[in-house]
């Protein structure tokens, strides 16, 4: 879990993958991230011999669905701390179905964000509109108990 050490390493992060967060607002971002740490809903990756975050997730739990979820640009490719992160947030919140929302399919700022959530299990779902941006919203779904594939529900 993320602590108020951490926001200061999280926001130069977003500063890094800012590519994947056309509304950031830091200002406002810093207040909610400091809120998402005290309700133990933000979680970091750190580097291997590095100060610098080689991750971040914050998550809400009301409604199964990952905030923020960025990942340094040198650490993209191989996808590591992003499904660290994943499985983090899929163990705080077990057997439900999580959403996360990206690009729409050709939004010229997509820089593989589509790409890197369904390289992780994400599958595409309704479109919305996020802070005023529109965005498609993806969902990994939950492994079923009996491993059946049946009462998966979406939750969007």
């Amino acid at each position: 879990a993320a602590t108020p050490a951490d926001v200061p390493a999280w926001m130069d992060l977003m500063r890094l993958a800012v590519d994947g967060f056309p509304w950031l607002d830091e200002r406002r971002h810093g207040a909610w991230l400091r809120d998402a740490v005290a309700r133990g809903r933000a979680l970091v990756a750190c580097g291997a011999g590095s100060a610098a975050l080689a991750g971040a997730a914050a998550f809400d739990p009301a409604r199964a669905r990952i905030d923020v979820l960025a990942v340094h640009p040198r650490q993209r490719r191989g996808g590591g701390p992003a499904r660290a992160l994943v499985a983090a947030v899929q163990a705080a919140l077990p057997g439900r179905d999580l959403a996360i929302a990206t690009y729409r399919a050709g939004d010229r700022a997509d820089t593989g964000y589509r790409r890197d959530l369904a390289a992780l299990g994400f599958e595409e779902a309704g479109l919305g509109t996020e802070l005023g941006y529109p965005v498609q919203w993806f969902l990994l779904r939950a492994e079923p108990k009996d491993g059946s594939g049946s009462g998966r529900r979406s939750i969007l």
